[in-house]
């Protein structure tokens, strides 16, 4: 009996065991886009910066500001997110919000996807997370 128990194991790990061969799907890109329809000026780019809204800076700046200050923060936010392939400096901070109460278990898989995201690209951060309830408004405001 344990014979026959050990060979159906066997045959069903050669029968379905996982292929390991490389996709031929592409890897994602990063693109960050701004949802605004607020124009942003210099001013408002070094508010923004200056804010630590760091994925909205990164949406509206454009090569037409001639600004040393800002081209730098640009790269250098660009760098330390790894966007385009640049070498991982710096460090971000990152507040995840969600509703535990409506997505569940999403929840931690969510948080684990993240976390596994900025260990693997080299990145240095500050992860926190918090627990909304829900998804209305004055929950999110006071989380």
């Amino acid at each position: 009996m344990k014979i026959l128990f050990f060979i159906i194991l066997l045959s069903s790990q050669i029968l379905f065991g996982k292929s390991f061969y490389l996709s031929d799907i592409p890897l994602p890109d990063t693109q960050i886009i701004d949802l605004s329809i607020k124009k942003c000026d210099i001013k408002c780019l070094k508010e923004l910066i200056s804010d630590g809204q760091v994925f909205s800076f990164l949406s509206k700046y454009s090569d037409q500001y001639n600004d040393e200050n800002l081209t730098n923060s640009y790269k250098t936010l660009k760098l330390s997110l790894n966007i385009k392939g640049g070498a991982s400096v710096g460090s971000v901070n990152i507040a995840l919000l969600f509703p535990k109460k409506i997505i569940g278990r999403y929840a931690i898989s969510t948080a684990n996807s993240v976390l596994a995201y900025l260990l693997n690209k080299n990145i240095n951060f500050k992860l926190e997370l918090f627990d909304c309830q829900d998804e209305t408004l004055p929950n999110i405001e006071k989380t």
